[in-house]
């Protein structure tokens, strides 16, 4: 993890002059960050349980760890920092490759995870800020299914949690929107049943990858449909009932351009869709409410950045001052390294 100024210099009082290596004793791998309102950094993903030379994913256990603002591991949370453990042993399955998809924290200061087992079983958990299970979400702090697989979660401001992924239609998969309420149970009130599914016409295999809460309270999802022949990136917007939202295009459903094998990624400025895509640089679209480019946005609704290196988006924001951050990786003839831009948003 590196910490950046805001003039885009590493910020050397964070962590080892800027950077921040903590590897566990193992193998490790951070999929997400979220800040807490003291500033300190909830980091989600996976540590390797046993032998780092071991290739054994039943050894890959879920991880979440807290570090202060100065980039060291937080003592007073979990085991001196870290909380891991093998969820789907939690919940009486098969050990298996078991990660924190993504991460956020809640008005009260409880940490809410999305997570999954090898796509075997979509799972939400809710954290006590010392980083002990939640007893009052579903009575062990971990909610499993309906989904098959969470990449995304978001806290809705009645503290209600919205989690995107996948949802196994064998031998398909499809587009999956759960609802949960502040105790872990699905929300009736959300779709009928708490969760909605989508499916791409002529698509076998689809999955949200990113879910975000408008300004209006409409539900975006991005993610990814493929058929044989190849992929494509979706833009699909839902009311606050988990209804398709007609008045975007087509329905509710915006296949966008660009190459599906490369990452996408969006968020939101106010209720505007921002979606940065690698197509032969780096593109970034702002789509108006009825699902067409915004041309107020450098001028013809999109952005097309070349910086001379295959720069991969992993994430984009908004920042308080109006501006859009983009941070992801780039690779050349050597290792990846991390990237970062930052554009005036007009």
């Amino acid at each position: 993890m590196v910490r950046y100024r805001k003039n885009g210099r590493i910020d050397r009082s964070f962590g080892e002059r800027g950077r921040m290596l903590a590897s566990f004793g193992g193998g490790a791998y951070g999929n997400a960050v979220a800040t807490q309102p003291d500033g300190k950094l909830i980091v989600t993903g996976w540590v390797l349980n046993g032998s780092p030379a071991s290739s054994d994913t039943n050894q890959i256990n879920f991880a979440l760890a807290r570090f202060d603002r100065e980039g060291r591991l937080d003592t007073t949370f979990g085991d001196n920092g870290l909380v891991s453990y093998d969820i789907a042993q939690q919940v009486g399955l098969a050990p298996d490759l078991d990660q924190g998809r993504d991460v956020a924290v809640q008005a009260d200061g409880k940490i809410v995870v999305a997570a999954d087992a090898a796509d075997r079983g979509g799972f939400a958990l809710r954290f006590q800020p010392d980083g002990s299970p939640d007893p009052t979400f579903s009575n062990d702090g971990i909610v499993e299914g309906p989904a098959s697989s969470y990449r995304s979660i978001a806290v809705q401001a009645d503290g209600a949690l919205l989690l995107a992924g996948r949802y196994s239609n064998l031998p398909n998969a499809d587009l999956a929107l759960a609802r949960l309420d502040s105790n872990g149970e699905l929300d009736s009130s959300f779709a009928g049943n708490g969760l909605v599914t989508t499916d791409v016409a002529g698509a076998v295999q689809e999955v949200a990858e990113q879910v975000a809460i408008a300004s209006d309270g409409r539900i975006l999802l991005l993610g990814t449909s493929c058929q044989f022949g190849g992929c494509a990136v979706d833009l699909v917007r839902y009311t606050i009932d988990g209804a398709l939202d007609p008045s975007l295009s087509n329905g509710g459903l915006l296949s966008l351009p660009g190459d599906a094998d490369h990452p996408s990624v969006m968020t939101l400025n106010g209720a505007q869709p921002i979606v940065a895509s690698e197509s032969n640089g780096v593109v970034l679209r702002r789509f108006k409410q009825d699902g067409t480019l915004d041309r107020s946005f450098s001028r013809d609704g999109k952005a097309v950045s070349k910086f001379g290196l295959a720069v991969s988006p992993a994430g984009l924001a908004v920042t308080s001052k109006g501006r859009l951050v983009m941070a992801g990786t780039f690779s050349t003839d050597r290792p990846r390294g991390f990237a970062l831009a930052r554009y005036l948003l007009r």
